[in-house]
């Protein structure tokens, strides 16, 4: 099992002093210089093991919990944001009498489905039956792909993934991205290192689905046959997909492609329409990470069965939306993802699950309300209040240092002047009145909020090239 901690860490050049003045903590102040003494192992040398020594009274006093898989001082900070997020959607929950359509009606109704334990046993995996409707009229690769893209605005990825964002070279531009995604496990090496560990995780991952399948209504033979089909898929992914080492290079992930470049390289996925379907025109250029992989896809469009592929399809239905189901689904997905993959020995109490969902899908509605409750407009005003008076000192600072020429000041003002404060919420918040959010189905609510999201996305990406184009 492995599990990663995340200790109190303490900056080492921060403790030189404290360590020389201070040579045995437990004669001393519990806090010395800013740093709590408490959280040292004085039964180690430093000069031995400088991290058990600096953290390993903290890592003793703070075990990671059975329903994490990783823990540190933030995650401590995290918890007690909680607390003031509970309070702020089991209040939004209870009020009957919140405005239809603003921010707490939906934050509230979004929760309270959450939370619906009783609703979502009655409702089991029903939620899923307009998708697996959807999918199993599929007939040809055009209606592949558009399932495909479908998914994709539910924050879904198989086969690739899509989304719209900065430029790393040219930030001030927005422009359509494809990365290489769809596998069900977190890395190709799952799909190809013949350690035992590895084995004994994909012989898991197969159950996994088979389970899943069945949960949703496939006879054992028939999970089992889907589950082959799956991990044969995602293995011809994962066989041409870039290591974690190469993504980190910014310049082979970075593939600046024209349309009709993209065209040529995919011609079954077809680019062009696909992004004329979301309302995308006149994009000048697209950025892709992997060019083999989006050509594998292509290529595999025709050489793999279009039953095959339904089958992959509404494998990523299920696994986007285990978690959000009832309790059999939500078990099973959290055994493997969490349990198999990550170690950890429990699943959080489902409140903690839903404020997660909540946060990440609408997480500047929530934000509004616990602002409300937890940083009001007078700390807000205070807080930017300091930071414009470090900006001044720090201008001060600049003009008298008698070491810098004249014209690196000018420089060095230029880049202060640059700097943007955005201190605890923004100035304007984000509008969600077109996003529908009520009280008949979490998951629903869920992939109402995924799709709102997208749309974000792409209407920042029109009025760009609408506004490059001068129309």
């Amino acid at each position: 099992m492995n599990k990663n901690i995340i200790a109190a860490g303490l900056v080492a050049a921060a403790l030189t002093c404290s360590i020389t003045a201070c040579k045995n903590p437990k004669q001393a102040n519990t806090k010395f210089a800013g740093v709590d003494l408490v959280n040292f192992d004085t039964t180690v040398s430093p000069g031995q093991d400088f991290f058990q020594y600096v953290n390993g009274g903290w890592l003793k006093n703070n075990p990671v919990p059975a329903s994490e898989s990783r823990w540190g001082s933030f995650s401590e900070v995290n918890e007690s944001n909680m607390k003031v997020l509970l309070k702020v959607c089991e209040a939004a929950a209870a009020d009957k009498n919140a405005t239809a359509g603003s921010n707490k009606q939906k934050i509230g109704d979004f929760y309270a489905t959450g939370m619906d334990s009783t609703k979502l046993e009655a409702d089991g995996t029903k939620p899923l039956q307009p998708s697996f409707d959807r999918i199993n009229k599929i007939a040809d690769i055009n209606s592949i792909v558009v399932e495909i893209a479908n998914q994709q605005t539910m924050f879904m990825s198989p086969a690739f993934g899509f989304y719209a964002g900065q430029d790393d070279k040219n930030s001030t531009v927005i422009v359509p991205q494809f990365y290489q995604s769809g596998l069900g496990m977190p890395d190709k090496d799952y799909y190809s290192n013949q350690d035992e560990r590895s084995k004994g995780i994909r012989d898991a991952y197969v159950k996994h689905i088979t389970t899943l399948f069945e949960l949703t209504g496939s006879t054992p033979a028939e999970a089992e046959q889907a589950a082959k089909a799956v991990l044969a898929l995602e293995t011809k992914l994962a066989a041409v997909s870039l290591s974690r080492t190469a993504k980190r290079d910014p310049n082979l992930t970075y593939n600046k492609k024209t349309i009709a470049e993209m065209d040529a390289l995919a011609p079954r996925i077809g680019f062009a329409k696909y992004l004329e379907a979301l309302g995308v025109n006149n994009a000048a250029y697209i950025l892709l990470d992997n060019p083999k992989f989006m050509q594998t896809v292509n290529d595999m469009l025709a050489s793999i069965s279009v039953n095959d592929w339904k089958t992959y399809l509404k494998w990523n239905v299920i696994s986007g939306s285990a978690s959000l189901l009832n309790n059999a689904m939500v078990m099973e997905d959290f055994n493997f993802n969490e349990g198999v993959l990550k170690g950890t020995k429990e699943i959080k109490p489902r409140y903690k699950l839903v404020l997660e969902n909540t946060d990440q899908f609408l997480g500047e509605a929530l934000g509004e309300l616990y602002c409300s409750e937890a940083f009001t407009p007078e700390t807000k005003a205070r807080a930017l209040e300091m930071v414009n008076n470090l900006g001044i000192a720090l201008k001060e600072r600049i003009d008298s240092l008698d070491w810098m020429s004249p014209e690196t000041k000018v420089k060095a003002l230029a880049k202060l002047g640059t700097f943007i404060n955005k201190i605890g919420y923004p100035d304007k918040w984000r509008d969600y009145s077109k996003l529908n959010i009520d009280r008949s189905s979490y998951s629903d609510n869920v992939m109402r909020a995924a799709q709102f999201e997208l749309t974000v996305w792409l209407l920042k990406l029109v009025a760009l090239l609408i506004k490059r184009s001068g129309v």
